[in-house]
């Protein structure tokens, strides 16, 4: 029974560890969710901006008849691109590194389960040992009353 209890405390401190290893993995992930929140506002900025941008050009087409504006078209129409390219492409790559950060915090908390699942049975094998020793010391006692009161019956 003490060789288990002392496994017991080794699970329980391993456990322990890998409960510190999932708070870590869920801070990375906070991290990582906080950048994907920010990229995604990126990205949003942008499609507003290219609504502007559209009704911007619908207009001087409309008031003009012509793109008059058109180096001016030009220019907009490609740092709009560039941008939105490049928003894109942040979020794709945060996008990426939370389903990294995400399948890892899984995997720990997997770990963990079983690790909790595994000290849950050893605790269970502890208290069906204890109970079995407090039945064999009561059995005990009670052999050990009738031997001392059979004798006393024999002398009456």
């Amino acid at each position: 029974m003490e060789q288990l209890q002392q496994l017991l405390q080794i699970r329980v401190l391993r456990l322990d560890c890998l409960r510190s290893e999932l708070a870590r993995a869920l801070a990375a992930l906070q991290v990582v969710d906080d950048e994907l929140a920010s990229a995604a506002d990126e990205v949003a900025r942008v499609a507003q901006q290219r609504v502007l941008w559209e009704n911007d050009w619908q207009q001087w087409l409309h008031r003009d008849g012509v793109l008059r504006h058109g180096q001016e078209y030009n220019l907009s129409h490609v740092a709009l691109s560039a941008w939105e390219h490049d928003a894109k492409e942040v979020h794709d790559e945060v996008l990426g590194r939370r389903e990294q950060a995400a399948a890892v915090v899984k995997e720990i908390l997997q770990r963990v389960l079983r690790a909790e699942q595994r000290c849950e049975a050893l605790r269970e094998q502890l208290q069906t040992q204890r109970r079995q020793q407090l039945v064999r010391r009561a059995a005990l006692v009670d052999s050990r009353s009738n031997d001392e009161f059979v004798p006393a019956i024999r002398t009456v």
